[in-house]
């Protein structure tokens, strides 16, 4: 059980990242939007408009307070383990 929960939190962090990054790829269009209106009707669009999937990744984990790769690698590591005792 407590395996599921640090997983589903893991999942939720990089579910925000993905979200903050999208706004962030979009920041300079978004702000140069002059009103409420054009502001939502660029959001609405946004989504079918992200073409660079990479470079969304990159701003995910990259810019935005990078994730540390020595604790990837140690939580694979005791996720990889936990499956190896079971």
């Amino acid at each position: 059980m407590v395996m599921g929960v640090i997983d589903v939190s893991f999942v939720f962090q990089v579910l925000f990242r993905f979200a903050v990054a999208i706004f962030k790829y979009a920041e300079n269009r978004i702000l140069a939007c002059t009103d409420y209106i054009s502001a939502n009707q660029y959001l609405r669009e946004l989504g079918s408009k992200m073409s660079d999937t990479e470079r969304l990744v990159y701003v995910a984990f990259h810019e935005i307070n990078p994730f540390p790769i020595r604790y990837i690698t140690s939580r694979r590591a005791h996720h990889l383990e936990e499956v190896r005792v079971r």
